[in-house]
């Protein structure tokens, strides 16, 4: 199994040490993907909820262009590396600095609607992890399930 990076990831999730090979790409849609697959199967990371507080607030427009493309795809996933009570808490554990949290306008109830929106309407499975090692765990096996049904 090949799982394919996004070259815009910044930290990225490490698969070799689960068994998988990695190779760094440019994906259109998604920031992990798997080798051939790359039209039908993508994963998009959160790594906080400041992070999924930008992309349903000042830069949503471009989170649902990314969605309409997510929309033709077979398996989505969005995996978030917080829980959903880390989300509940917002903007506490949000990463946001302190001078910012003025100019907050949205807050987690508002935020998890619209992720139950957007996982009705595009098809989307948002999962919640309470950590990196979680979330790197349970993406490693969506694709292992995943590759494993194609071959």
């Amino acid at each position: 199994m090949i799982v394919i990076q996004d070259t815009r990831e910044q930290i990225p999730w490490d698969f070799t040490f689960l068994g998988a090979s990695q190779k760094v790409k440019k994906l259109d849609t998604g920031d992990y993907s798997l080798e051939g697959l790359e039209d039908t199967f993508c994963i998009d990371r959160k790594r906080s909820t400041g992070e999924i507080a930008i992309n349903l607030g000042s830069k949503n427009k471009t989170f649902l262009k990314e969605l309409d493309r997510i929309m033709e795809f077979e398996h989505k996933f969005l995996i978030c590396e917080f829980s959903i009570k880390t989300l509940l808490s917002f903007p506490a554990f949000s990463g946001i600095p302190k001078d910012k949290l003025k100019f907050i306008k949205m807050n987690a109830n508002y935020m998890i609607s619209l992720l139950q929106k957007y996982e009705e309407k595009y098809g989307l499975e948002v999962i919640y992890c309470n950590d990196t090692n979680e979330a790197t765990n349970v993406a490693y096996d969506i694709m292992k399930e995943i590759y494993d049904k194609q071959n």
